[in-house]
Formats: structure tokens, C-alpha cells, sequence
């Protein structure tokens, strides 16, 4: 197994990693070693052999969440394969060749103002049809940061054109299909505001992570890419600035921001409610209502959490979806509240987002396990509610902030102690 590890630049390609992990485990079930029985050390060594993205992709994904209980004849790795066999075929279906284009454009701090952008109306339908996607619909998409003239634009038409029934025509290019035109239903505002109506957005030619720095738009500074290395020692050094000691003794520690200060994020309100109903519906189908209940009391009577007081609920703040996760054959937690940090609101960033990740410890899981081998007894030990110990400083509070029920009524909870609830718990 050593053979599949890899760490930094030396880090295999996905589909040699997954071929090489296929032959490795085969080799182990011709010694009689099943891999379902020994998956709880097989797990965190292939997982440890992903790169960044494809990591972030798996956390992400829907087998990661699953529980080994919904299906007893799978285990934990098996959804791990089972997701590497998927990216593996994604990859071989996407095209590989990509269009390189050079031009000479002239920068300027203002591009165009107030451009309009396509309505989220029945053009839609019709362009679904025609089976043609469009990704910057509606309000809320990021600035037009470049503009092609009529002597580039000539250049990358490749002739296909649709005529719309609202006055629009759809026109392929090599960058994607473009919408031109006046709108019908466009007022003399928006006339006098355009000439050319365009959203396209090539994604076949991006990577993964290019996707998602650009959700982080108006977040990271522009123009400014960080190595992993130097996130971490950034996020090492605000965790440092704002590491304390209340007169009780207990450390108290901040949020990693990225811009080391809160960024506009939405409240993400509507969102906790609409998932609060579902997950009320769940337990109570389940009947494990009152015992999900009896958590958030306990943690209200131990200082965990606080009720939000009815004049600080219109503050600048922050609600995160929260839903129950099952281990009936946990000793200690049978069932436990996770609360998602990756929640957002349209195209506004997420509260994770906004954070700094912190180092990948799962890489050091096999060093840990290795290190088993030198003496004869072995010894690990666990932390009762090790990330509840610490306090989360003032200013972040309104940020961690999820609903519950009082009386049959929306009651606002903020959390006082620091929750690994998002990415930035391996910082603590």
C-alpha cells in the first residue's frame, strides 16, 4: 500500500491512483486479507493519497455523508471507490483538447456600467429546448471583467445561430453560446444602456478548482494567488493573533476570516428554516424528536450555546442549517447535530467559503497509524466534547448562529463554545 502514497507535487494522477489502488486491494484478497473487514485502516490510506481537489470533491459528495449503516455489505471505503470510479469515467468522457486564444486588450478600471444581464423569464424554457445553457442568469452575477470587439468576436463564431421568440438570438461561439439583442420586454432604461446583451461561460476548459475560486470573488484579494503552504501559515498566524484566556482559564480562539475581518455573507435565514422543517418532519418520523431536543437543552444549561436576546436578532448575523447524524452503536453519542457550513444563498459565498481550511491532518493519519509498529503496546485516548472546551470570541458569535424550537415557535441560538462546524476545525 506504501506504493499508492504520494504527498505534494509527487502525487499521482487520479486514474493511476484508482488503478493502482484497484491491483493493490485485489492483491490483498488473493492473501485472504478482505477488504471489507479491514477497511477501517484501508480508508484513511487511500484518502490520505487524494489530491486537494478531488478531496474537497469527496467530502462534498453524496457517498461521503452516507453512514455504513444504510448498507451493511458496504463500508466507508467501498463509497470511497465507488466515487473514484466516477470522477475516472467523468474524466475519460470530457473532451481534451481545449481553444487558445491570443488577443491584446487594453486595461482600464471600468469595463462598462450598469450592464444588464439576461432575466430569469420564459426565454429560459425555450433555451432549454434548443438545449442551450447559460450560466450568468439574473441578478447577483459577478462583473463583467473583459469585453471582446467586433474584431475578436468575429474570430471565435462558429456559425450556429438560434433565433428566439422574445427577440433574442443565440449565437455558438468557441467560448460557449452567447445571447445578443434587445429583449422585448426590456424598458427604455436598459435601451439606452446596451447595444449587446452577452453571458457565456466556458467550464469545460477550467479545472474543478478554478470553479471554485470563483465563487470566492470579492473575498480573496484580486489578482492574488496563495500556495496552500502560505493559506496555512496565514490562517497559523491569525489563529495566533486572536488566541486568549478568559478569567475562567479556557482558551478562547477566533474564526480564520480570509480578509481577517467578517465579509458581507447573507443572513442565510430562510434557508435554516426551510431545512429546520425538514429535519423536524424526520425525527418526528423517526420518533427521536425529543431526544435530538434534549441536546441543544444541555448544551443551553452548560454555556454551549445561549439564546439570542429579541434586540440582537436584526444584528449582522448568520444561520447554518443544522440536521441529526445516527451512531446507535456509539457508547458515548447516538446521535449528535451537524450543522452545514457550506449553506448559501444563491451566488453569495458560504460561511466555509470565507474561512481559511487549515492543513489537511488527514495525510498524517498513516504516519500515526505506522508509528503503532514501533513498541508492542499501543495506547489512544479521546477528549469528551474536545472542541466545546473552547471558547469562540465575541465578534465571531453572530456567524454561528441556528434555529430551534421554543413553545412551537423559531427561537434563535448562538454558539458560545467553538463547534467544529466549519472547515476551519483542523486550525484548532
Amino acid at each position: 500500500m506504501s506504493n499508492v502514497q504520494s504527498h505534494g507535487k509527487d502525487r499521482l494522477s487520479l486514474s493511476k491512483l484508482f488503478d493502482k489502488t484497484e491491483s493493490h486491494l485485489r492483491s490483498l484478497e488473493s492473501m485472504s486479507i478482505d477488504q471489507e473487514k479491514n477497511a477501517a485502516w484501508l480508508y484513511p490510506m487511500v484518502e490520505s493519497c487524494l489530491s486537494t481537489d478531488i478531496l474537497r470533491a469527496w467530502q462534498r459528495s453524496p457517498q461521503f455523508s452516507k453512514d455504513d449503516k444504510e448498507n451493511e455489505t458496504q463500508s466507508r471505503l467501498s463509497y470511497l471507490l465507488e466515487f473514484l470510479r466516477k470522477e475516472v469515467e467523468k474524466m475519460k468522457r470530457a473532451p481534451r483538447k481545449g481553444t487558445l486564444f491570443e488577443f491584446d486588450f487594453l486595461e482600464q478600471e471600468v469595463i462598462r456600467g450598469n450592464m444588464p444581464r439576461l432575466p430569469k423569464e420564459q426565454i429560459l424554457k425555450e433555451l432549454k429546448r434548443h438545449k442551450i445553457w447559460i450560466s450568468d442568469l439574473g441578478d447577483g452575477c459577478p462583473k463583467i471583467e473583459m469585453l471582446l470587439g467586433s474584431d475578436v468576436y468575429s474570430k471565435v463564431i462558429t456559425g450556429g445561430v438560434k433565433q428566439l421568440k422574445a427577440g433574442l438570438t443565440a449565437v455558438n461561439t468557441k467560448l460557449g453560446w452567447t445571447i445578443c439583442g434587445e429583449h422585448a420586454s426590456s424598458n427604455n432604461e436598459n435601451r439606452e444602456l446596451s447595444i449587446m446583451l452577452t453571458s457565456s461561460f466556458f467550464v469545460q476548459n477550467l479545472k474543478v478548482s478554478d470553479l471554485w475560486i470563483l465563487e470566492t470573488i470579492g473575498i480573496t484579494d484580486d489578482g492574488r494567488s496563495l500556495t496552500k503552504e502560505i493559506e496555512d501559515e496565514l490562517a497559523r498566524e491569525q489563529f495566533l493573533s486572536y488566541l486568549s484566556r478568559n478569567e475562567e482559564g479556557r482558551y478562547s480562539v477566533g474564526l480564520p476570516w480570509i480578509q481577517k475581518q467578517p465579509p458581507e455573507i447573507p443572513t442565510n435565514r430562510h434557508v435554516a428554516e426551510t431545512r429546520l422543517f425538514s429535519v423536524t418532519r424526520k425525527l418526528r418520523n423517526l420518533r427521536k424528536y425529543h431526544a435530538y431536543d434534549q441536546i441543544f437543552r444541555d448544551w443551553l444549561d452548560e454555556g454551549i450555546i445561549k439564546k439570542v436576546p429579541e434586540n440582537d436578532l436584526y444584528k449582522r448575523s448568520h444561520y447554518l442549517p443544522h440536521h441529526p447524524v445516527f451512531k446507535p452503536e456509539s457508547l458515548t453519542t447516538q446521535i449528535r447535530p451537524v450543522f452545514d457550513a457550506s449553506s448559501k444563498t444563491g451566488r453569495a459565498p458560504s460561511l466555509n467559503d470565507c474561512l481559511f481550511s487549515g492543513p489537511n491532518l488527514i495525510e498524517q493519519i498513516p504516519l500515526v497509524l505506522l508509528r503503532f509498529r514501533e513498541n508492542a503496546i499501543g495506547v489512544t485516548s479521546d477528549i469528551k466534547r474536545a472542541f466545546l472546551q473552547i471558547e469562540l470570541r465575541e465578534p465571531d458569535r453572530d456567524f454561528l448562529r441556528f434555529l430551534w424550537w421554543e413553545n412551537e415557535k423559531f427561537k434563535s441560538f448562538g454558539i458560545i463554545e467553538l463547534s467544529s462546524v466549519s472547515r476551519a476545525a483542523p486550525i484548532y
